[in-house]
């Protein structure tokens, strides 16, 4: 552990930013390799470098799949009162919805022996579709570790899609692996 700085978060239900405490570690293995070895450790709704939660921008995709912009209610879901800000966190969040999706459905392509891919409808909106192959992972868990499995809401495949997203540099495995080793925990 090398420090517990503090970070704020909006609240929406009370319009006010609330403070959070977030970890920071070092990696010495990373420090010597001359890589970044300080690392803070983000819960899965903090969006990084703002106080809009991801899970209250998820929360208005739920009600409003198509990413249609109704300023009344995102400003109570948000808790964001700037239309610009508003309408770039819903593109961002539909944005990584799709390609966190994408990514499952890769996930589950590649491991045919536990998992089947969910069905596709034109009409599914993409939180719909993040939904169905988040449901179709859980089972795919069960399935591979015999019926025992850690339920991983979507909105942990958002933020690791957003936290890849926005790093300095790309990781050096394929995302697909990222999102394989956080689903199929090795445990051995």
């Amino acid at each position: 552990m090398h420090g517990y700085p503090r970070r704020k978060v909006r609240s929406p239900s009370e319009g006010v930013n609330v403070e959070l405490i977030i970890i920071t570690i070092i990696c010495p293995i990373a420090k010597s390799q001359g890589k970044q070895y300080n690392k803070r450790l983000l819960p899965s709704f903090i969006v990084p470098f703002c106080v809009i939660s991801r899970e209250a921008v998820l929360g208005y995709l739920r009600r409003y799949p198509d990413g249609a912009f109704h300023y009344r209610d995102a400003i109570s879901l948000l808790g964001a009162v700037d239309r610009r800000t508003i309408r770039r966190h819903i593109a961002q969040a539909l944005h990584l919805i799709k390609k966190a999706a994408l990514e499952l459905t890769r996930l589950l392509a590649g491991v045919p022996l536990y998992a089947v891919l969910p069905p596709h409808k034109v009409e599914d909106s993409a939180m719909q579709q993040l939904e169905k192959a988040t449901a179709e992972v859980k089972r795919a868990q069960q399935r591979s570790g015999g019926g025992r499995a850690l339920t991983l809401p979507p909105l942990v495949f958002v933020h690791v899609v957003g936290v890849v997203e926005r790093s300095r540099t790309p990781p050096p495995i394929p995302m697909t692996s990222v999102i394989k080793g956080l689903v199929f925990h090795d445990t051995s």
